[in-house]
């Protein structure tokens, strides 16, 4: 769509998220190969939960896309949190750019959750789309508190997986053998619901380049 309000992918851990995001990626950079598609997922990988990196990276492969002089490169650590939102800001896209945050309710900050949005600018360029997935907590509760500081007016879509519906465990039969029933998929349930508020590794991939940033 044409809206650049946040999107927040919801659902329980371990119940599809990540699959469905990567499809989209799939899809979005065989389908739209001009558009830029930056994602990370927290915790998948030893120093991909901390939020400090991942924006230092993800800042890095703008700073690259863009030419951008003012980008990761020339920054300290420290500087992420102030100088993330104005590379955002400043940048210039000819046509999108999808930043995706696969887990971001595991991100972390010094080793200790972080589950705030003050990284992200006041409001959001008409060229940027930003999708978060996470669990029902406080990254969600932040998220729903902030819906003004993203720009005043603008509101986040919700689209909520289905839970995912374990097996009961069997009984050991009389050979002590047992069986565990494996999860059903969201397909499984029904489609996930598109609502609004109201009602790692970082890896990218140009037309012809693709792999993790480090």
């Amino acid at each position: 769509g044409q809206s650049a309000w946040p999107l927040v992918l919801l659902g329980d851990r371990c119940g599809g998220k990540s699959c469905l995001l990567a499809d989209a990626v799939h899809d979005l950079r065989k389908e739209r190969p001009l558009d830029h598609v930056i994602y990370h997922c927290f915790g998948d990988c030893p120093d991909s939960s901390d939020i400090t990196l991942a924006l230092f990276r993800i800042a890095a492969e703008m700073g690259r896309r863009f030419d951008e002089p003012d980008h990761a490169a020339t920054w300290t650590l420290g500087d992420c949190f102030e100088k993330f939102p104005k590379l955002l800001l400043k940048i210039k896209v000819e046509t999108t750019l999808v930043i995706i945050l696969d887990g971001l309710d595991r991100a972390t900050l010094q080793g200790e959750p972080y589950a705030t949005v003050d990284w992200t600018p006041m409001t959001f360029p008409a060229h940027t789309r930003l999708v978060i997935s996470c669990d029902e907590g406080r990254l969600l509760a932040q998220l729903r508190r902030s819906r003004t500081h993203f720009g005043g007016t603008v509101e986040l879509y919700e689209i909520a997986l289905p839970p995912v519906e374990f097996e009961a465990l069997q009984e050991p039969g009389k050979d002590g053998g047992s069986s565990q029933g494996t999860p059903k998929s969201p397909s499984d349930s029904g489609s996930g619901s598109r609502t609004g508020s109201e009602s790692g590794s970082t890896a990218s991939e140009d037309e012809d380049d693709e792999g993790d940033v480090g």
